[in-house]
């Protein structure tokens, strides 16, 4: 199978995320996500089958979610996939019912992804409080500069706020 050359958009931060349309300065990235419609009555095969047939046909993103409960399948996908090009792939994904740690969150998701680090960690929405009563948005986002401090994640972010 042919692999697909997809052009790359340099975030504020100096790194790159896959895009595959430019609409008029308007960028949207391709991403397959595994979120929880994959995981029905159990069955994890449709997360891992859907992230390996994703790759094959030449998504170069995936997306997670602490949330989504989907992390380990995505994992075992991914190792499945050998060789895995890891700097051909950009990995996310969100934390939002354990930011009371963030690091303990992040850690957790690439323990389950069995990876390195993430490409991308987002706080997963701006109804965080309904979840998590102790910390600030201001507090998170001071914990996820940590992250990328410690090189567990490349780049930060927000998901779902105006």
């Amino acid at each position: 199978m042919q692999k697909i050359e997809v052009p790359l958009r340099t975030l504020n931060d100096g790194n790159k995320i896959p895009v595959h349309f430019n609409l008029q300065y308007s960028y949207i990235v391709l991403t397959f996500g595994a979120g929880t419609r994959w995981k029905t009555e159990g069955n994890c095969n449709f997360v891992q089958e859907g992230v390996i047939q994703a790759v094959q046909l030449g998504f170069t993103s995936i997306d997670n979610a602490e949330i989504y409960n989907t992390e380990k399948e995505v994992g075992h996908a991914l190792n499945s996939l050998s060789p895995l090009d890891r700097n051909r792939l950009f990995i996310s994904s969100k934390v939002l019912k354990n930011l009371d740690n963030i690091e303990q969150a992040c850690r957790e998701s690439l323990r389950n992804l069995n990876l390195d680090y993430l490409d991308l960690y987002l706080i997963h929405s701006p109804f965080f409080k309904n979840f998590c009563s102790t910390v600030s948005l201001e507090e998170a986002w001071l914990k996820m500069e940590l992250l990328v401090e410690k090189g567990l994640v490349k780049s930060i972010g927000v998901s779902n706020f105006r």
